[in-house]
């Protein structure tokens, strides 16, 4: 069995969501209480609910995995640990989106 790898999105910080952060997003959302990082091989702690882009998947979709700081930063492919799960960072489909009085 392949792992998924993910690449890090770039200038996703903003965004809206009714969660608060993309980190309150993914634990929202899937129930978990992980605070390792999501990426194989690193014990760092989460900081972060990071972008990601699912490479060896044909969606193309923009996800959320919860990541530590250097991960986040980083511009290169990583598998991420078997037992996680990616959340859509689509927030409309989601149904969590912010929506501004006029």
């Amino acid at each position: 069995m392949g792992y998924l790898v993910v690449r890090n999105l770039r200038g996703t910080a903003g965004g809206v969501c009714r969660h608060g952060s993309w980190l309150d997003h993914w634990y929202a959302f899937t129930g978990s209480n992980r605070i390792l990082c999501s990426m194989l091989g690193c014990g760092e702690v989460v900081d972060v609910g990071g972008h990601v882009l699912a490479v060896n998947r044909a969606d193309w979709q923009h996800w959320i995995a919860p990541m530590c700081h250097a991960h986040n930063r980083s511009p290169h492919d990583w598998p991420i640990k078997s037992d996680v799960r990616l959340i859509s960072a689509n927030t409309q489909l989601m149904g969590c989106y912010r929506q501004y009085a006029a």
